[in-house]
């Protein structure tokens, strides 16, 4: 799939697998999990959920600013936040863990 993708759910898990251009998903009570595609190109991915732990993954060559953050729970970052504005990720919960990894 190219171009924008928008996934939004009141309950339950959202999953967008090889994401090769900007996305966002978002769910109230559930996971939420974002792979993104080797040479993903997207200018800003977003990951939120209320209730829920957030996972995105990532090629390890990637360099993006991160912005991760939970209230009521662990944050794991194994991209590291690079010192550039674009490309963004953006990663919360608000009660949950949130994890970004490299493949």
């Amino acid at each position: 799939m190219t171009g924008a993708l928008d996934a939004r759910i009141s309950t339950g898990d959202v999953h967008l697998r090889d994401v090769t251009a900007d996305a966002s998903a978002v769910s109230s009570v559930g996971d939420v999990q974002v792979d993104l595609a080797p040479g993903w190109s997207g200018p800003r991915v977003v990951a939120r959920c209320k209730t829920g732990d957030v996972r995105i993954r990532a090629s390890g060559a990637l360099r993006a600013h991160v912005d991760a953050h939970t209230r009521i729970g662990d944050v794991r970052n194994g991209l590291a936040s690079a010192d550039v504005t674009t490309p963004t990720i953006d990663a919360r919960s608000t009660i949950g863990d949130v994890t970004i990894s490299t493949r």
